[in-house]
């Protein structure tokens, strides 16, 4: 796996977003999916929630309704780094390093939990 992403083989049918606004109304904080248009209109970014939704399994458990909020991220508010950048800020772990903290990636991973392994 390429920094440490977890796959999951997962079937076409579980990004259909024929019922994504109702599943939305549902789990939204406001409980009302005009709030989520923004996604909603964006046929990938539908697409990827419901994708969420059935992988989390959200709507199998009542007690996720009315807490959740949805919102489009804006790359343009983040910086992106290229190959060089990266390996100059030992964002990520080097073959060459003795230890897993030589890196950013390997300091945070300290504070990650058996779960999140």
């Amino acid at each position: 796996t390429r920094c440490s992403v977890m796959t999951n083989e997962r079937s076409g049918r579980d990004f259909g977003t024929k019922n994504l606004e109702q599943d939305l109304e549902r789990l939204v904080c406001s409980g009302y999916v005009e709030h989520c248009r923004e996604v909603l209109d964006r046929k990938q970014a539908a697409a990827s929630v419901a994708g969420l939704l059935a992988y989390m399994e959200l709507l199998a458990d009542s007690e996720n309704y009315h807490k959740w909020n949805v919102s489009v991220h804006d790359n343009g508010r983040y910086m992106r780094l290229d190959a060089a950048a990266m390996k100059a800020l030992n964002v990520t772990k080097l073959r060459s390093d003795a230890s897993d903290t030589f890196s950013l990636s390997g300091l945070m991973a300290r504070g990650r939990t058996a779960m999140g392994k």
